[in-house]
């Protein structure tokens, strides 16, 4: 009986070695289930980050492509008033090349003469220098031309004629 006992007892120390054993293992791989648990967590925590990120840049990436297309419209709104403005310029450049040519022929000026002739400039200067003096002479003007409203329109055609004449020999 002292035998069995002795066998029952190593037996016993043999079987709680291999369950001290098999718990070590069982701890080992529950503290390394664990450790995947930790960084499996982890992983997905910066999964999520990254689809908030992702959702922000798309989200920023849509409002750019609006800005652009909105700023490409404005772009062309803007060509085509700067078109329209250039054709405005150069009308009026050429109305004012024939304004110009027609002012010289007018005046008698040669090509090239840049100085008004003494005869224009005293003509001028007694012209008024400012808006308000202009309203005033032209108001004036109209009442004298109310003044005629009994005559017919040929004589306020000869009159008009008459009056350019005098000016024009009044600045000769």
């Amino acid at each position: 009986m002292e035998q069995n006992e002795i066998n029952l007892e190593a037996i016993e120390e043999e079987t709680n070695a291999k369950i001290a054993a098999v718990n070590n293992k069982k701890v080992a791989i529950m503290g390394e289930y664990l450790s995947h648990m930790q960084v499996k967590a982890r992983l997905s925590m910066e999964k999520v980050y990254l689809a908030l990120q992702s959702a922000g840049l798309s989200a920023e990436k849509t409002k750019l492509e609006t800005d652009c297309r909105d700023g490409s419209a404005e772009l062309k709104r803007a060509e085509v008033a700067y078109t329209k403005l250039d054709q405005a310029k150069t009308s009026l450049l050429e109305t004012c090349k024939t304004l110009m040519r027609r002012a010289i022929q007018i005046c008698n000026m040669t090509p090239g003469e840049t100085a008004v002739p003494e005869e224009l400039h005293a003509a001028f200067s007694q012209l008024p220098d400012t808006l308000d003096e202009i309203d005033a002479m032209l108001n004036e003007e109209k009442t004298r031309a109310d003044c005629f409203t009994g005559l017919s329109d040929a004589q306020v055609v000869t009159l008009v004629m008459l009056t350019e004449v005098s000016l024009c020999s009044g600045a000769a």
